[in-house]
């Protein structure tokens, strides 16, 4: 029977073959059309954010990331405060992998909240084309996981964004395709962590949430951008600003290096066409309450979830919010350093509590570390903190109603562990000093915490004064006068005292009137507070003779130090080492006056009553050992003076050193005594000494070296050696000249002094000149009257008269200066 082809149609839709009687082996195929989710579809990049153009690379960070991420399985966490840059990192190592391997697949997941973090996932299986063929729902996780499984799909990168709440990540993934796993991204993650062929790479600002995703080694912490990419940065993204590059450079270092705060500063300046660099630069160091309002300015950002905040201190102040939920202790942690300067932050002044074994701080400082709001240094128990984070802190504060309270904290621990002026700790002081400064601009409002300030500013001026920062001193002092004034009224202790302070720093910037108009105000307040008798009326009677004295008042001083010695004498007795000191004073302001020997026989009287109650080495004996010697020269008692100084410079040498101030003074002194005395080879010997000494501590061009080294020339001409004394007196006047002008006291006695050289070298006439132009500038400077120009023209004087007698047959004489024959 031949075979015949049959077919039959059933409709419009239905086709097909029949036969009515088959006695044979039938064989039938039936093709469906293709399923489109069935067909492969090529590797793509699926991330909501654009590429930035602007983005500034990071040394060698993103190669890092590249290199740590190329092995097998990998996964990789960076981790950095808000605003640092973490998800614009994770945005440029997306595009840099896809143009490096477009056969990868690429997909981002939002980690903020379970919702995203599903709408994540069904993203994913939307652009892979991935449908459960049933109809049901229930398998989808399960066929995510398989097709990221499966090698034959390809390569792969997840990124994580945002993974910073440890209860969302952990938090089981509800939805219609999820529901039957009821899994969380934890769970989900780690089914996919020995997949060769995939790597994710996760963003967030807790480490110890991500250490819930990856272990410690897989972390790579970010800080601010360097100086030199934060400048480049800000530059960028202000395109067209006509700005310089130092106010540039300068913002970039004021916002801390903090992308997001540079990148809000450039928008907040281009979206103005009146602001400029500068003005943002000098409006936001006006006040933290303008710098606040500035740094809320909100900036769009595209490169931005649209979730996420686009101000800086917002974006700081979820994780503040976030830490204050799961541990309040470390928020009050936080919230105390923010007062502080934010460097070097001494674990000791945060501490409110003694340590124990289960220590509460060390568990907040973790936690903070780990949200990288603060920072470890080197030094242990010693922290840092951004300038930006800590604004934004004491912003949140204000916001909650807590930063009066904080602030006082503050301002208590610093109170409580900076040294009292009376113990004079100045290296505590020094690690101190620059949160102490902080306190300036945080004036407490309550009258407890104006008393701790109080005490506070007055040890800190003391300290200021005595490091040489005479502009601090003055304004913390100023304020403190301010502050017991307040508190205490005028006449009180704690007020003078502060006024005692001011009258301090008057006279330490040589504004000796003033500080004498102020003594004489303490002193009259201490009599009505404590008694004219009493030891702070001595005390402050003491300080305005010193006034006097340095003001030039010798006889007031005197009369002052005479009154002190009196009360000093019947309260102490006259033995006492304070009424010793006045003694001593009182002699000097003799001496000042001209009433040299009564100035010697009281001086004898306290060096004997030094030496017993103080022994011969202590120094205040061995000051009034060599005040004495010095007016014993003056008296023109030699013999004693020399011996005297002699035995004083080799007791400060033993006790301060071969170099110490007053070591050189005595020997210098010592020096002339013995050239005075004539005995030049001695003295030739200590005065080269000396002036190696001089030159060694403080240099060629010291006063003290000079003058040193003057002498030194005017012995050597005693000694005959001419030559040599003219060259270094010559050096010596040149040296003057350059560093105290020629008409300076020291610059004409050195003209004085080198004449005298020529003369004795035998130029006459040179010598002539010379001490006639001495006598002419000492005459315009000094006074007819003065004895330096009575010396000098004395000498001159005799040089032409000794002229005139070998040239007696000379008709014309020398012409003398006016006055000079008077």
């Amino acid at each position: 029977m031949a075979k015949r082809d049959a077919t039959t149609a059933f409709g419009d839709h239905n086709h097909g073959f029949q036969a009515r009687i088959i006695n044979g082996p039938v064989h039938t195929e039936f093709h469906l059309p293709p399923n489109p989710a069935e067909v492969r579809r090529q590797p793509c990049i699926s991330i909501p954010f654009s590429r930035d153009k602007d983005f500034i690379d990071r040394g060698t960070l993103l190669e890092e990331i590249k290199q740590r991420l190329s092995a097998p399985a990998s996964r990789l966490a960076i981790v950095g405060i808000g605003g640092v840059g973490k998800s614009q990192l994770a945005i440029e190592y997306c595009y840099r992998t896809r143009e490096r391997a477009p056969d990868t697949w690429i997909f981002w997941i939002h980690a903020s909240s379970t919702a995203r973090i599903e709408q994540g996932l069904r993203d994913i299986t939307d652009v892979v084309s991935l449908t459960d063929r049933t109809g049901s729902h229930t398998d989808t996780a399960k066929l995510l996981l398989n097709w990221l499984r499966d090698a034959r799909n390809g390569k792969w990168l997840i990124v994580v964004d945002n993974a910073d709440d440890t209860k969302v990540l952990s938090r089981s993934i509800h939805g219609d395709r999820l529901d039957s796993h009821r899994a969380s991204l934890q769970h989900f993650l780690r089914q996919l962590s020995s997949i060769e062929h995939g790597s994710i790479l996760i963003t967030s600002r807790s480490r110890h949430a991500v250490l819930q995703l990856v272990q410690d080694h897989d972390i790579v912490g970010i800080e601010r951008m360097e100086t030199s990419m934060a400048t480049a940065l800000l530059s960028k993204k202000l395109k067209n600003a006509h700005d310089d590059d130092k106010r540039i450079a300068e913002l970039a270092d004021m916002l801390d290096g903090m992308p997001l705060a540079l990148v809000q500063a450039a928008a907040f300046i281009k979206k103005r066409a009146s602001w400029s660099v500068a003005r943002y630069l000098d409006e936001l160091r006006r006040s933290d309450r303008r710098a606040t309002k500035l740094l809320s300015e909100e900036a769009g950002l595209l490169q931005r979830d649209i979730e996420a905040e686009n101000c800086i201190l917002k974006a700081w102040q979820i994780s503040f919010d976030h830490i204050r939920n799961i541990r309040r202790s470390a928020a009050d942690l936080l919230a105390l350093m923010s007062f502080f300067d934010r460097q070097g932050i001494p674990e000791k002044v945060l501490r409110n509590q003694p340590t124990s074994i289960e220590d509460q701080f060390d568990c907040d400082v973790v936690l903070l570390t780990q949200y990288a709001l603060i920072t470890i240094t080197g030094d242990d128990g010693v922290f840092e903190m951004h300038r930006l984070v800590q604004l934004a802190t004491r912003k949140w504060l204000e916001a909650h109603g807590e930063f009066a309270k904080t602030r006082d904290q503050y301002i208590a621990n610093v109170c409580a562990h900076f040294p009292s002026w009376k113990a004079k700790d100045w290296a505590v002081c020094e690690a101190l000093y620059p949160h102490m400064k902080n306190t300036l601009a945080h004036r407490p409002s309550n009258s407890e915490s104006l008393k701790q300030w109080a005490l506070l500013l007055d040890s800190a001026s003391w300290y200021a004064l005595d490091y040489g920062r005479v502009d601090d001193a003055l304004h913390i002092s100023k304020l403190s006068k301010e502050v017991n004034e307040e508190l205490y009224g005028r006449g009180h202790a704690e007020t003078i005292h502060s006024v005692v302070q001011l009258a301090r720093l008057r006279s330490a910037q040589g504004r000796h009137h003033e500080a004498q108009n102020l003594y004489t105000t303490i002193v009259n307040a201490s009599m009505f507070c404590f008694g004219e008798t009493s030891r702070e009326t001595e005390m402050y009677m003491y300080e305005l003779g010193k006034a006097y004295r340095n003001n030039g008042n010798s006889k007031e001083a005197g009369e002052q130090y005479s009154r002190v010695l009196s009360i000093q004498k019947s309260i102490y007795g006259e033995a006492h080492p304070l009424t010793l000191k006045s003694m001593h004073n009182l002699a000097c302001s003799l001496s000042q006056q001209g009433y040299e020997k009564k100035s010697i026989v009281m001086l004898r009287d306290c060096l004997s009553k030094r030496k017993e109650v103080l022994g011969e080495k202590h120094r205040d004996t061995l000051a009034t050992m060599y005040q004495l010697a010095r007016n014993l020269r003056e008296q023109g008692q030699l013999s004693e003076s020399s011996t005297l100084m002699g035995h004083c410079f080799e007791l400060y040498k033993e006790v301060c050193g071969k170099s110490h101030e007053r070591t050189l003074a005595s020997m210098y002194c010592f020096a002339e005594c013995l050239y005075e005395q004539g005995r030049y080879e001695e003295a030739r010997v200590i005065a080269d000494r000396c002036v190696g000494l001089y030159k060694a501590s403080l240099g060629e061009k010291s006063r003290n070296t000079l003058v040193s080294m003057d002498l030194f020339g005017q012995i050597l001409g005693r000694l005959g050696h001419h030559d040599d004394a003219t060259r270094i007196l010559r050096e010596c006047l040149r040296l003057f000249k350059d560093a105290f002008g020629k008409t300076h006291v020291d610059t004409l006695e050195g003209m004085h002094n080198l004449a005298y050289a020529l003369n004795d070298q035998g130029r006459r006439v040179e010598a002539i000149a010379l001490m006639r132009e001495c006598v002419e500038t000492k005459r315009k400077v000094l006074g007819t009257q003065h004895t330096l120009t009575s010396d000098s023209l004395e000498v001159l004087r005799k040089w032409v008269q000794e002229d005139r007698s070998k040239e007696e047959q000379a008709e014309e004489e020398v012409q003398l200066p006016e006055g000079a024959d008077s």
